[in-house]
């Protein structure tokens, strides 16, 4: 498969992979209006800095990868092509955490970069591979 399909294929994997990772939010978010335990809403900052950051982390490096594993993706090591390590699935998390502001920006490497790999892929030196047929 082509470094573009498996680029393409990243974003519908995404979606997956973010309502998982907010789906406990939205639980606790829901229930706590209902039964008036919250007196306001949860500050963006928080959820930017610490819980999606945090929820990617433990996504990751627990291997749940839902809607990677649905499209046959994987997150390696982008010079040896292992698996990443628990220290690049943590740099991973934070930096897509500041990335995923900008919103469009960060969709831009995936087609420009010889590796298609998006900002926090770069800077954590990992790639998304399609995983190889057994």
């Amino acid at each position: 498969m082509t470094d573009n399909k498996v680029a393409l294929l990243r974003f519908p994997a995404f979606i997956i992979d973010i309502t998982l990772v907010m789906l406990p939010l939205y639980v606790l978010t829901t229930v706590g209006k209902t039964f008036n335990l919250f007196h306001e809403n949860i500050p963006i900052e928080w959820l930017m800095l610490c819980y999606i950051p945090m929820m990617f982390f433990i996504y990751w490096v627990l291997n749940i990868n839902v809607g990677k594993r649905i499209f046959g993706l994987s997150i390696v090591d982008a010079n040896t092509g292992n698996k990443a390590t628990v220290f690049q699935l943590f740099k991973r998390s934070l930096l897509f955490s500041l990335i995923v502001s900008f919103n469009l920006a960060f969709i831009i490497p995936l087609f420009v970069s010889k590796k298609h790999q998006s900002f926090h892929d770069m800077l954590a030196n990992t790639v998304v591979v399609k995983n190889p047929k057994k």
